[in-house]
């Protein structure tokens, strides 16, 4: 007698247990009259939100601003938007979401024109994630965040191996 097992008793490979020690994060905001960000950005990745500041004009209308996190970071409040404390593994990307979120402050509402993120830049564990709708760059492939527009924006995976 010959049994088959069902895709379900099938074992699942184990997720990546490798740490998360660095974020990259490129945000080009549309270069339109009225799209300045005076609010807060932050990042959501692995179950946990990163504040997005350099102390500048980050995300000004025109502007392409890169951010780091973790290792070689270069943003405001680094020791409290660090994903090595506490650790991330490239496991707690696989079933939460990645997403930049506009907290809104003086300027109601902003313009983004693309996102680019990257876990563990230059390594064999780098993941990339883009918002691929946006990357296409035609008229109106613009999005606009604020409290009458909808607060955030998901990106998706697009290169690298995969988180699950």
């Amino acid at each position: 007698m010959t049994t088959t097992a069902s895709a379900t008793d099938r074992e699942q490979p184990a997720p990546s247990t490798a740490l998360i020690t660095q974020i990259r994060v490129q945000v080009l905001a549309a270069d339109e009259v009225s799209t300045d960000a005076i609010s807060r950005v932050h990042l959501g990745l692995g179950g946990r939100e990163f504040r997005l500041a350099k102390g500048g004009d980050e995300f000004a209308r025109g502007t392409q601003t890169t951010f780091t996190l973790g290792e070689g970071t270069d943003v405001d409040h680094s020791w409290m938007n660090d994903p090595r404390t506490p650790r991330l593994t490239l496991a707690d990307l696989a079933h939460r979401p990645l997403y930049l979120r506009l907290e809104v402050g003086s300027e109601p509402h902003w313009l983004l024109e693309r996102a680019l993120l990257t876990v563990n830049p230059g390594t064999d564990t780098a993941i990339q994630f883009d918002t691929p709708r946006l990357a296409e760059l035609q008229p109106g492939h613009k999005l606009w965040l604020g409290a009458d527009q909808g607060l955030a924006i998901h990106l998706d995976q697009v290169r690298g191996s995969s988180a699950h």
